[in-house]
């Protein structure tokens, strides 16, 4: 089996979800793990028997390395993610893509010149960087919500009318720069930006996007509520939440009326408490005429080990992601910055220019 020599650009939380479990695959070698924290960085390296540095240009002159997985705070994706792509190397970026859609583009336009100097023929620019460039955006890749766009697909759910989001943590402890703006974005673009993707595959081009919340006095929005308007005429409505109280268990929900169905999904960290009346937490179910439970391989599987799978398998094949896409990204970012103008303003605002 040909292996895929990958270079992993962080050492902290996400870095090491990476990390871990690409080392359990043999189909991929870790070569190195490089960051900002040297303490860190070789703690890790030592983990996953790579080696360590703080250095990106030893990372990137290394010719083994095939692949590189941006695990840096948002913002410094632009940066990193541009000189792993002029080094010729494919790289896998953490969502969100950037903090800002001049970032995105600009990541975009790297991605496809790092295409066509690959011989890439592909007239489609957007596409085209899809050859080097695939961003995290893992609910693509977790059972549920994957087989909830499969019956989509499939017809089972019918012209879907409207879709539900939720996302509720507690405040993120597990790295200070969350509370950076200037790093993350803020709770509406580091933690919502996941359900924005996953209502854009739902629903298609967004149209406008409309905004309330709660904000921390002298902070940012906290707890958020977005409307989204699809070119359809079909809304997404998005909750999220980093106000949640220290007892709360990480929440997820997904609902989907469609004309002939309703898909439900409750994800509860943990398998908590927090349960359907009279069910089991943490189950996809499809209500029709009569209820019932799709079975499907693969549910509970790790969603970061399937989405690592999946770019282990573009990095051998070549052509471009059809999941993850710069493209997509993109227009998941574009929501998020239109929902912080909708809470700052008050008023709804227009997708048309942005996209």
């Amino acid at each position: 089996m040909e292996r895929v020599g990958i270079g992993i650009l962080g050492s902290g939380f996400m870095a090491q979800t990476h990390a871990k479990a690409l080392a359990e695959r043999p189909d991929a070698e870790i070569r190195w793990i490089c960051g900002r924290n040297p303490q860190k960085v070789n703690d890790l390296a030592a983990q996953v028997g790579a080696r360590g540095t703080t250095d990106l240009g030893q990372l990137l002159a290394d010719p083994l390395v095939d692949a590189v997985v941006v695990c840096y705070p948002t913002g410094l994706h632009k940066e990193m993610t541009i000189q792993a792509l002029e080094a010729g190397k494919k790289v896998l970026c953490e969502k969100p893509i950037a903090l800002t859609l001049e970032d995105a583009e600009a990541m975009l336009q790297a991605a496809a010149a790092a295409a066509r100097h690959a011989g890439v023929s592909e007239p489609d620019p957007q596409r085209l960087a899809a050859h080097f460039l695939m961003i995290g955006h893992v609910l693509r890749f977790w059972s549920e919500y994957e087989r909830v766009l499969e019956l989509k697909e499939e017809g089972k759910l019918g012209e879907i009318r409207t879709v539900e989001l939720e996302r509720l943590s507690t405040s993120p402890q597990w790295a200070s720069w969350f509370a950076d703006l200037s790093l993350s974005g803020g709770m509406v673009v580091d933690l919502m930006v996941h359900d924005f993707d996953m209502a854009c595959a739902l629903l298609g081009v967004p149209e406008s996007v409309s905004a309330w919340g709660v904000p921390v006095p002298g902070g940012d929005w906290k707890h958020v509520h977005v409307v989204i308007t699809f070119t359809g005429g079909q809304r997404a409505h998005v909750v999220g939440s980093h106000l949640m109280p220290p007892s709360y268990p990480f929440t997820s929900f997904l609902r989907v009326l469609g004309q002939k169905a309703a898909a439900e999904y409750r994800f509860v960290a943990g398998g908590g408490s927090v349960t359907d009346e009279g069910g089991a937490p943490n189950r996809l179910v499809l209500y029709g005429e009569e209820e019932l439970q799709p079975e499907v391989a693969g549910f509970g599987e790790d969603p970061y080990a399937r989405q690592l799978a999946y770019f282990l398998e573009w990095v051998r094949r070549g052509g471009a992601v059809e999941r993850g896409t710069p493209s997509q990204a993109k227009t998941a970012v574009a929501i998020a910055l239109a929902a912080r103008e909708a809470l700052a303003s008050g008023c709804s605002v227009e997708l048309g220019g942005l996209l």
